[in-house]
């Protein structure tokens, strides 16, 4: 397996919130289109609904359980509490092509509208009976399906824009450099730096950069990092490293004397070990210039 397949832990587990967010949206929606079927009472709809939504492997079992308990109405048992069963007559009088999108919605069909139905051409029926259907289908249904969508809608909204957070792109760059990515590195960090121009950012770029062998650039982020005022006691000693990379003498002995200027070299105790090497290269550096 090629390192561009390999797929870690951490980014398995960054799927999972977007993953248990949707399930979460479809079953509050199925329940919420379930509950209403079943004629419960409208505010058990809106609650069973929503702690489905808030915590779905909990909720979910226990509506599963309490509707055991509701069954739906037939026909004779919704009209005699004085409730329309349009879920149950809508599809016999749907099928039968004796009903218009009005009727569909109030469940009124009186005799005359019966007859005029019959007296259509068989075509003219057929393609009432089909619009008819859908249209009794849409309003059952579309109360869900509108939920669903504006709940998946709203989750695909909020994840995006954490995905392509300044935290996240600098998340993903630390995952990447502990699989030794650094291209992945590299791209994640300016992804990040066009988000929050950060000094602290700028510096950890010029690291991979530098790595990469990408000296220039190290070099001008290293600069950026120093003007947005990055505390790092060695950032100038990196500076003069780059410079001297890139051959320009000069530059890196002023650089180097800067770093032993520092507070670090300055300390009573004994210099630290990066005093001594950079000490070491400025002299190298000044007698190269010297011949």
């Amino acid at each position: 397996m090629t390192t561009r397949w390999q797929i870690s832990a951490g980014e398995l587990t960054a799927w999972l919130p977007p993953l248990l967010y949707a399930f979460a949206a479809l079953a509050s929606a199925w329940v919420l289109h379930d509950a209403r079927r079943r004629r419960f009472p409208l505010y058990a709809v809106a609650l069973w609904t929503l702690a489905t939504l808030i915590y779905a492997p909990v909720v979910l079992p226990l509506y599963l359980v309490a509707r055991l308990f509701k069954p739906q109405l037939t026909d004779t048992e919704s009209t005699a509490a004085g409730q329309v069963a349009d879920e149950h007559i809508a599809d016999e009088q749907v099928a039968d092509g004796q009903v218009t999108d009005e009727q569909v919605g109030d469940n009124q069909v009186t005799d005359e509208q019966v007859t005029a139905d019959a007296d259509k051409p068989p075509t003219l029926r057929a393609s009432l009976r089909l619009r008819r259907y859908v249209s009794m289908r849409l309003r059952r249904y579309a109360p869900s399906l509108l939920y669903a969508a504006a709940l998946l809608a709203a989750g695909a909204f909020y994840f995006y824009r954490d995905y392509h957070s300044f935290d996240a792109h600098l998340a993903r760059a630390a995952n990447a450099r502990l699989r030794n990515r650094r291209d992945a590195t590299i791209r994640e960090y300016r992804a990040a730096l066009r988000i929050v121009d950060d000094a602290h950012t700028h510096k950890l770029l010029a690291i991979q950069l530098a790595e990469d062998g990408q000296v220039e650039a190290a070099l001008a982020e290293l600069r950026a990092a120093e003007r947005g005022g990055e505390q790092d006691e060695l950032l100038t000693l990196r500076v003069a490293s780059a410079l001297d990379t890139l051959g320009r003498a000069e530059e890196a002995v002023a650089a180097y004397e800067k770093f032993l200027r520092s507070e670090l070299c300055s300390r009573p105790q004994s210099p630290a070990p990066q005093c001594v090497e950079a000490a070491s290269r400025a002299r190298q550096l000044r007698v190269g210039e010297a011949r």
